[in-house]
């Protein structure tokens, strides 16, 4: 509420502090030459405006909120879905496989290349895996202000009044969902001849309206790329058995459940790349639109 925050919000204003001068000390050094092409291009563009190093920091301190407190958590979810269910692992390493080239090359080395862009428009079973994931996982809400009378399945929504929609809720309606909604199904996305692919409104893990996140799209190629990796070069066991997201463990500023459960895992080679193989990914241009929203498909059709 910004009243006094130095005391009412004492541990929060200090550790963003401390945070915004890591941040500085790492851009004065310059380690950000060593960074990802990501760090650099927000760098580079902010200097272009004359921003000072300080403010660049400050800018980072915040940005980490948008870039991590969601990606990071749905990357683990889905790794944890997909490896705690066998179906679900080989059916997206068979997708995997089609987007695959390999060659040898001249020292016997087997060489792996995925391009990720393939994976938004060849591997519609790891991008439903993807949406069921985040159906399970999504715990944010959206708010709408209600500025007339309205009258919703017998309930008065008065003027003025807020209008809350937890995901979670919605996301776990047998009315839209089926009997099935709390089962965990990687094809329930899929659109097939023998069944309709769920009511894209009721899909609400990245809001909607005018609260639609607009990172949307870089964060699904963000997590589809780290669970690509390890689901094409890595088999994972849990020592014990895989957590269960617990929903009142995200913070108000989170939309996913945060992955604060402390459990060990075994992780190995994949087993049947015998030899020596490398590995290398990399994304292509693409104008394809992964359908994350209802908006996307409105946005895909003009693309």
């Amino acid at each position: 509420m910004n009243v006094l925050p130095s005391v009412t919000a004492r541990k929060g204003v200090k550790a963003r502090a401390a945070l915004g001068k890591a941040f500085q000390n790492y851009f004065e050094r310059k380690e950000h030459l060593n960074g990802s092409a990501l760090v650099q291009a927000r760098y580079n563009h902010s200097r272009e405006y004359k921003v000072s190093i300080p403010d660049i920091a400050a800018f980072e301190a915040g940005g980490c909120i948008a870039t991590l407190t969601n990606t990071f958590p749905t990357a683990y979810w889905m790794l944890a879905y997909v490896y705690s269910h066998e179906e679900v692992l080989k059916d997206c390493r068979a997708e995997l496989s089609t987007i695959t080239t390999t060659k040898i090359a001249e020292n016997g080395i087997t060489v792996c290349s995925i391009d990720m862009t393939s994976i938004k428009s060849s591997c519609p079973v790891i991008t439903a895996t993807l949406q069921e994931v985040l159906r399970h996982t999504a715990v944010g809400s959206s708010f709408r202000e209600v500025t007339e009378d309205t009258i919703v399945d017998g309930y008065r929504l008065k003027k003025g009044n807020t209008f809350i929609m937890p995901s979670n809720i919605v996301h776990t309606d047998p009315n839209t969902w089926g009997e099935s909604t709390k089962g965990f199904d990687h094809r329930r996305f899929l659109k097939t001849q023998e069944k309709k692919s769920p009511n894209p409104k009721a899909f609400r893990a990245f809001g909607g309206g005018s609260t639609l996140c607009p990172g949307r799209h870089f964060a699904t190629t963000e997590i589809l790329a780290v669970a690509t990796m390890f689901i094409a070069r890595f088999d994972i066991k849990a020592v014990g058995s895989w957590p269960s997201p617990i929903p009142n463990s995200a913070p108000l500023w989170a939309q996913v459940v945060q992955a604060d459960l402390e459990f060990e895992v075994d992780v190995t080679a994949r087993k049947g790349l015998a030899g020596k193989y490398e590995w290398g990914f990399h994304l292509s241009e693409s104008r394809v639109v992964l359908s994350m929203a209802a908006e996307d498909l409105e946005e895909g059709k003009t693309e």
